[in-house]
């Protein structure tokens, strides 16, 4: 796999397909680039507005409160004006909000400014998932899992820039600004280069249907790539939070060894899924669906057992190799349907699994406040075994 995510083999592909995907790819990275953006200098902003732990607390959760509502009306407006015009909407949004983010001048205009982010960035995630979508059925293959692949790369540099640009003394304002203005300019060059329409919806036969179709019912398909997207998040807004908190109080990990478990876990991740599109052609969807549980399954299981750092660095890497691939399988397949369009059925996927990237992590703190942190790592284990049971069921319906 080069670092444009083209394969050598796909050289003979007309230039429209491997150009589609090359635009995905930088669009993607942005996606990451951004996200991470703002989360490594989230401690340059407490500090400059003079806000504590309770208020900054209240400020994030603009976000998600900005992220909620949008994601099912997000496939809607995607179904309904095409994924460019919403990628174009919510890459602009997203870099404004971004800019506001590095210049709030107090707890109110954060608020806001994390409210309209957290919108953005679900509109920017649909409406490129969608075009990802297309891209893969052009490419008649299997290459989702690259895609977010570059997700994860822009989101690791992103973390690494904010760093040093912390280090040097660079303020978040001039730091969204340097990154968002040559997202804007990329966007310029690339907007031309991305799939020219969706797929076009089958019209309905009568006005009864043409109302009901106003109000998408997720079948069995959407529900059980929901549910396996669900443990998959779940997982990944564990290992945010948590990974850094079990090396530092369970293990007492020496300073430069507590982010060691996050760093294997997203170095795993980023790895499998440059890795995973081969091996979902050759092995199909719902083996790898299934393998992955294991791995998630089996690593949760090296850090709920007593020993050292060793094997839970061991167990942080399978979880990141094992949750590598869940999304952008759950993602590809749900855009797939046949009975829901696209954005929709994406929206729908990504509205019932980000509770569990949500719900999961403050979850684990209540539990590890009552049992320790080990033992309340044992409902993630459960979690994923029962992945391991869903993923078959999906048979049937595909």
């Amino acid at each position: 796999m080069s670092l444009s995510g083209v394969s050598p083999a796909e050289s003979g592909l007309r230039p429209p397909e491997a150009c589609y995907r090359r635009s995905l790819n930088a669009l993607f990275f942005i996606f990451g680039l951004n996200f991470a953006a703002w989360a490594s200098r989230i401690p340059d902003v407490q500090r400059t507005l003079g806000l504590n732990d309770a208020e900054l607390g209240t400020a994030l959760f603009g976000a998600p409160l900005g992220q909620l509502p949008c994601m099912l009306a997000a496939g809607f407006l995607v179904n309904r004006f095409g994924s460019r015009v919403i990628l174009a909407a919510g890459l602009a949004l997203n870099i404004l909000s971004l800019a506001c983010l590095g210049f709030a001048e107090s707890f109110r205009t954060l608020f806001i400014s994390l409210t309209v982010f957290g919108i953005s960035s679900n509109l920017f995630d649909i409406a490129l998932n969608t075009q990802a979508v297309l891209v893969e059925k052009l490419h008649k293959r299997s290459i989702m899992a690259s895609f977010h692949g570059f997700w994860s790369l822009g989101g690791m540099a992103g973390g690494l820039l904010g760093g040093v640009l912390a280090y040097m003394g660079v303020g978040p304002g001039a730091h969204f600004l340097g990154i968002g203005i040559p997202a804007a300019a990329c966007w310029a060059a690339l907007r031309s280069r991305l799939v020219p329409c969706d797929s076009p919806q089958r019209p309905p036969t009568d006005k009864g249907t043409e109302r009901r179709s106003r109000f998408v019912r997720p079948d069995g398909l959407i529900l059980l790539l929901a549910l396996v997207a669900f443990g998959n998040m779940a997982a990944e807004g564990t290992m945010y939070d948590w990974i850094a908190v079990y090396f530092t109080g369970v293990l007492q990990a020496p300073e430069e060894f507590t982010r060691l478990g996050y760093i294997v876990c997203m170095g795993a991740m980023v790895t499998a899924r440059f890795l995973a599109d081969n091996v979902i052609t050759r092995l199909g969807a719902i083996r790898v669906l299934q393998a992955g549980a294991v791995l998630m399954c089996c690593g949760f299981a090296l850090l709920i057992i007593p020993a050292g750092i060793v094997p839970a660095t061991l167990g942080a890497a399978l979880i990141g190799f094992g949750m590598a691939s869940g999304i952008p399988i759950c993602y590809s397949l749900a855009g797939r349907s046949t009975t829901i369009p696209p954005s929709i059925a994406i929206s729908l996927v990504v509205f019932i699994s980000f509770s569990g990237f949500m719900l999961c992590p403050p979850l684990i703190g209540g539990l590890s406040y009552a049992v320790g942190l080990r033992s309340a790592f044992i409902p993630m284990a459960a979690l994923s075994f029962a992945v391991i049971l869903t993923a078959p069921l999906l048979k049937k319906k595909l």
